[in-house]
Formats: structure tokens, C-alpha cells, sequence
């Protein structure tokens, strides 16, 4: 279903790693300002919850094990399920046996793995991110389930209380806005127009994955999928308002790349501005712009 109106809103740079641009103190947060971490279920949970949401610092590792969140993910599968997302993990003492110096066991218990959990609710569930990229309103979702998925997507939208002029995400792509899509879903729902996700999802699961990996399987990650980069562009300032010019997320980069274009030092090379005097370089900025 497509529900784009023409317009990228959200610098690229900004979805080179998905939503974990709304999750501080991660690798890209500079660009956006994040407000939740969520699921939106297929099921709902005892209580009749399908949306869990959290502080937008939370990973969602963090929760994703949850009694509530896993009945939401599986619903009345979730006992055939248990033994694809469980292990037996061995609990120890925390003081050392004087005998043999080591720990002692005292029991197991029943863990998560996490990454299995997230695998498989995947392909039923929402898991994303909600808040604002640049002044923007956006909701950025890691893969939108192929069955019922806008279904759901419509759902998380309205118990998010997200404007209609928001930004939906799947991904590293940015798909449209919120009135656009909830008016695309509507016309559909009356033509009993079949309803399809085009996304590349073994990608956005890889993704998802990368943003943790380290080591062999981030390198890996990285080489097949082409992760880890994104070109840094000078924006046309003179098509930009200046609303825009001081809402931009500039980084380092652009001023050596304004500085260079322009023949001048580069302004984070301490000698040079050393050199010529950071007062001079100031001024032949001033005079180079005007």
C-alpha cells in the first residue's frame, strides 16, 4: 500500500540505522528526540493491552521477555512457542565453596533469548519507536508484519495519539504521512483491495541486528548489507528557510565540506584556525557568505 505524498521530511542520515535514532545515547540520536519505545501486540494481554510502551531510553530487550509482552506477541501459541524462546539457565551461589574455590550451584531457572523473542514476533507484531526527527513528528516501526499489518500499524497510530501529519518510517525508509496513509487504508478497506507490505523485511530484521552487533558479526552485517555508511551532503541552503537552516541536525562534516568549497582553512584543524587567527577566519567566512 502505497501512502507516499512526495516528500522526504526526515534526513537520510537520520535512517541510516532505523529507529534507533529516537533511542538516546545512540550512534545517530543527535538527529531525532525520542519520546517512547513501544510494541503494539496482536494479541492483547490479560488486562486487554496491546500497546506497551516505555521510556524512550529503554531498549527494548529491556522488555521484550515480559509475561504481558510475550502473551501480546503469541497469544494462544505462546506454550508451542516456549521452547523455541527458552532455556535453562544454571543459578549459582554468590559466595565461593571453600573447598573447591569456585561457585556453587543451586538451582536453575527458566531465561529468554531475547533475539529469538524478537525473530519470531516480528512476523505478527509491531516493535518501534516514537517521537521527533529535526522539528518533525515521527513513528518508526522495525518491520511491518505482511498479514494485518496496516491493520496494526492503524492501531499503534491511535493509542500512540500520534498527529495526523506525523511521518511513518518502516525501517530506514521513510514511507509518508500519518493522514495520507490512514486515508489510503480507508479506501482500500472499502474496495476489499488486498492489502501488501513492500518492504525488503529480512533486511530491516538485519538491521535490527546490526545496531547491537559487534565484533565478526557486525563486520559481517556491515559487508552484506552495505550498513554503516551513508554519504554526508552540504544541503542547498538557498532552497531552505531559515526555520529549516537552524532545525538542520549540521554536523562536523558539513562545515569542512562548506569550508573547503569555499578555499578556506578547515575550521576544526586547530593549527590552521591557530594560524590564521580564529577572529580572521571568522571574518573571511563573513566575507566568503556574503
Amino acid at each position: 500500500m502505497d501512502f507516499s505524498d512526495g516528500q522526504k521530511l526526515i534526513p537520510p542520515q537520520a535512517l541510516t540505522r532505523g529507529p534507533d535514532v529516537l533511542r538516546p545515547s545512540s550512534v545517530n540520536a543527535r538527529y531525532g528526540r525520542g519520546q517512547t519505545a513501544f510494541f503494539y501486540t496482536r494479541y492483547p494481554d490479560d488486562r486487554g493491552r496491546r500497546l506497551h510502551a516505555f521510556s524512550a531510553g529503554t531498549g527494548h530487550e529491556q522488555h521484550i521477555t515480559d509475561p504481558d509482552v510475550l502473551k501480546g506477541f503469541f497469544g494462544p501459541n505462546l506454550d508451542a512457542v516456549l521452547p523455541e524462546i527458552s532455556y535453562t539457565r544454571t543459578i549459582y551461589s554468590d559466595e565461593r565453596d571453600p573447598d573447591t574455590g569456585g561457585y556453587r550451584e543451586i538451582g536453575q531457572k527458566q531465561d529468554f533469548d531475547h533475539w529469538k523473542v524478537r525473530e519470531l514476533a516480528l512476523k505478527n507484531n509491531l516493535i518501534g519507536r516514537h517521537g521527533s526527527i529535526s522539528g518533525v513528528e515521527v513513528v518508526m516501526f522495525w518491520g511491518i508484519p505482511p498479514e494485518g499489518g496496516w491493520h496494526l500499524v492503524k492501531g499503534a497510530l491511535d493509542e500512540l495519539h500520534v498527529g495526523d501529519n506525523a511521518r511513518i518510517a518502516n525501517g530506514n525508509e521513510e514511507l509518508g504521512p500519518v493522514w495520507k496513509f490512514k486515508e489510503a487504508l480507508g479506501e482500500a478497506l472499502a474496495s476489499k483491495k488486498k492489502l501488501t507490505v513492500d518492504q525488503d523485511l529480512d533486511r530491516i530484521r538485519a538491521l535490527s541486528r546490526y545496531h547491537t552487533a559487534t565484533g565478526a558479526e557486525k563486520e559481517a552485517l556491515k559487508k552484506r548489507y552495505g550498513f554503516g555508511g551513508g554519504k554526508l551532503d552540504y544541503p542547498d541552503t538557498s532552497k531552505m528557510s531559515p526555520e529549516e537552516i537552524s532545525a538542520y541536525p549540521w554536523k562536523r562534516g558539513h562545515w569542512r565540506m562548506k569550508a573547503k568549497e569555499l578555499g578556506m582553512p578547515d575550521p576544526f584543524d586547530y593549527g590552521e584556525v591557530t594560524l590564521c587567527g580564529f577572529a580572521r577566519w571568522l571574518k573571511l567566512v563573513e566575507g566568503s557568505a556574503a
